[in-house]
């Protein structure tokens, strides 16, 4: 079973396949997550949880193309700069964003980039992500909840003392973000994920 970042975003998931005809096995399972870090990472603790319960490997794959579906993880842009360096953005866009002080909260939506808002000021990201979870009608109470940041520990401490505060949350498991995600998204970035199931 091989659970691989949107295919958007990465061609290991079509080498994988190739990899898969050349061996012409049934016995190899590729999901395309249609996500990044975060919701690929939700998939995988999904993964897990299903082998424990003794699934086999075609409910938990029928599972995880259902679930994929519901994944649902923001993050909070904290600059510009790498998202023009890494050719998301054009430098103009990059420019014009950084003197406004624009904040951008980004999405992977259908496999693809969307930035869903825009903030102006760093102070306003917390307060941002906790109407943003109640405008959605999110209830995190019983489920597992990521949050990724990027040299951001203090505003992520800031943000899971938010979400704790108003949700029975099951899990929280915090990550820096890798040097993959890390180089697009720039110092700074806070996400959140998790299944909306």
């Amino acid at each position: 079973l091989g659970l691989f970042v949107a295919s958007e975003f990465s061609g290991t998931i079509d080498s994988a396949r190739m990899a898969k005809n050349m061996i012409g096995s049934d016995d190899i399972h590729i999901i395309d997550t249609k996500s990044v870090c975060l919701g690929s990472f939700a998939l995988i603790l999904e993964a897990i949880e299903l082998i424990e319960q003794d699934k086999t490997i075609e409910e938990i794959v029928r599972e995880l193309e259902k679930l994929k579906e519901k994944i649902v993880a923001v993050a909070a842009l904290d600059t510009l700069k790498y998202l023009e360096k890494g050719g998301r953005l054009s430098k103009g866009q990059a420019v014009v964003g950084s003197l406004l002080n624009i904040k951008p909260i980004i999405a992977i939506q259908e496999g693809k980039l969307t930035v869903i808002e825009k903030i102006r000021g760093k102070s306003k990201t917390i307060k941002w992500f906790d109407e943003w979870i109640e405008k959605n009608n999110y209830d995190l109470s019983d489920k597992t909840v990521l949050l990724f940041h990027g040299a951001a520990y203090d505003q992520l401490k800031q943000l899971r003392g938010v979400i704790e505060e108003k949700y029975k949350i099951k899990n929280i498991i915090e990550q820096e973000v890798g040097p993959v995600i890390g180089t697009h998204s720039g110092p700074g970035v806070i996400a959140i994920g998790f299944l909306n199931k």
